[in-house]
């Protein structure tokens, strides 16, 4: 996972299911991985990641984990409603929650 975040420094971000796996709330890592482009530069397709090009993704939606740029929990799991069932959202928010990385207030 790090060599795709690596080959879009500076401005590429886990994201979605990467960001998830990276933040402890889901237990399998993507592949491709997920890297949301900060820049909005076009950047050629690579094996391996799967680039994404939110809008509105600002710096404090970032976070550093393990060295690692990626989403912000609350993001992460903004992200997460599109790609998992309704029962896996529905326990990816409760594991933010226990592991108090976003709160449900």
């Amino acid at each position: 996972m790090g060599a795709a975040l690596l080959s879009t420094r500076p401005s590429g971000v886990a994201a979605c299911e990467a960001a998830a796996y990276l933040h402890n709330l889901v237990t399998k890592p993507a592949r491709p991985v997920p890297v949301a482009v900060r820049d909005g530069r076009h950047r050629r397709a690579q094996p391996g990641r799967r680039l994404l090009r939110p809008s509105g993704l600002l710096p404090l939606d970032v976070r550093a984990v393990d060295r690692l740029d990626v989403t912000s929990p609350v993001w992460t799991l903004c992200d997460l409603a599109y790609v998992l069932s309704d029962a896996g959202l529905a326990q990816a928010i409760a594991t933010a929650d226990r592991l108090r990385l976003a709160t449900l207030s």
